[in-house]
């Protein structure tokens, strides 16, 4: 977990150090934020993780008696 979690900082920060220096052209408001695809990015993540978190519980369940 410790080396995803690394991964995903690096990944984290590449992406707000890009959006910095990148020319944007806006398309709608809130991508004028300066880090609004750093945080995109932390919202697709962690998306990621609690899927891959869930998915175990979710097949490991009993299925249903008909």
């Amino acid at each position: 977990m410790k080396k995803v979690t690394i991964v995903a900082a690096t990944v984290l920060l590449l992406t707000l150090i890009a959006d910095l220096f990148v020319k944007q052209y806006v398309i709608f408001g809130p991508e004028d934020f300066p880090g609004y695809y750093m945080l995109y990015a932390l919202a697709g993540i962690g998306i990621i993780l609690l899927a891959g978190w869930l998915l175990p519980i979710v097949l490991r369940r009993k299925p249903a008696d008909d």
